[in-house]
C-alpha cells in the first residue's frame, strides 16, 4: 500500500528535483544499433544513481552505487529514480522486443520492518506515423513487501515486445523505486539495487522482393480449387 501511494504521488505531477546526464552526448553501439540521450532524474535523491553502462553485443549494463533505501526507527524513506535513452536499429532492422534483469538485495531488523521494491518498464515509439508505446510492471522476485527480520536478494524482470509496430526508433523508460520502512524504534529496514541489464533483439526487415513472394503465394493458394475427399 505505501508503494502505491508513494509512486503514485510521484507519477501525478511531482517536479524532478535532480537530474543528471551520463556522458551526455555519447553513442553507444550495440550489434544492431546504436544508443543516444542517455539521462537519470529522480525526485527523491541527488544524481547519479546509476553508473556508467557497458555495453556487450545488443546488452547494455548499469553498476547501481548509492540506489538504496534506508530506515532505522520509525518512519520510512524512499529512493525513486528514472532511467531513459533512445534505441536506434541499424538500416534493415526493426526493433523487436526489450527487455530488463536487475538485481538487488534487502535486510530487516525487527517485527514491524518493511521493504518494497517495484517499477515500469516502458518504450515509445519514435517513428513518424508510427507513435505510441508499450509498458510492463517490473515483476519482483520474491513477492513484495517483504516483511520481519530477515536478508536476501532480490531480482527484478520485465519485457515489452515490439513486434506488431515495425519500430526502428525508440525511447526507453525505466522507472525504479526502493521503500525502506519501519514502525517500532529498535526496528529497521534496508534495501539496494546493485545492477541492472536492459537487453534488446532486432529482426530484419523483410525485403520488397520476399514480401512479394509471399503475396503470391497466398493468392495462389486462395485460387487453388479444393478436392472433395469420398
Amino acid at each position: 500500500m505505501l508503494y502505491r501511494y508513494l509512486v503514485g504521488s510521484l507519477a501525478a505531477g511531482a517536479l524532478f528535483l535532480a537530474t543528471s546526464v551520463l556522458e551526455a552526448g555519447v553513442i553507444y553501439n550495440l550489434s544492431g544499433g546504436t544508443v543516444t540521450d542517455l539521462m537519470e532524474s529522480s525526485v527523491t535523491d541527488p544524481t547519479p544513481l546509476f553508473g556508467g553502462p557497458v555495453v556487450v553485443a545488443n546488452s547494455i549494463t548499469f553498476s547501481t552505487g548509492p540506489f538504496a533505501a534506508a530506515q532505522a526507527g520509525v518512519g520510512s524513506d524512499i529512493t525513486a529514480g528514472q532511467l531513459s535513452f533512445v534505441i536506434q536499429a541499424d538500416p534493415g532492422l526493426f526493433i523487436e522486443s526489450i527487455s530488463l534483469d536487475e538485481i538487488g538485495d534487502f535486510l530487516l531488523l525487527g517485527n514491524t520492518a518493511e521493504v518494497t521494491a517495484g517499477g515500469t518498464l516502458v518504450a515509445t515509439v519514435l517513428n513518424p506515423l508510427i507513435g505510441g508505446f508499450v509498458s510492463s510492471p517490473i515483476d519482483i522476485d520474491p513477492d513484495m513487501p517483504q516483511t520481519g527480520t530477515g536478508s536476501g536478494i532480490w531480482s527484478g524482470a520485465s519485457t515489452v515486445v515490439l513486434t506488431q509496430l515495425d519500430a526502428t526508433r525508440v525511447r526507453v523508460d525505466l522507472d525504479n523505486a526502493l521503500i525502506a520502512s519501519a514502525d517500532a524504534p529498535a526496528d529497521a529496514a534496508f534495501i539496494d539495487k546493485k545492477a541492472l541489464t536492459v537487453n534488446i533483439t532486432f529482426r530484419e526487415v523483410p525485403e520488397p522482393a520476399t514480401l512479394a513472394l509471399l503475396g503470391i503465394g497466398l493468392i495462389a493458394a486462395m485460387k487453388r480449387p479444393s478436392i472433395a475427399v469420398a
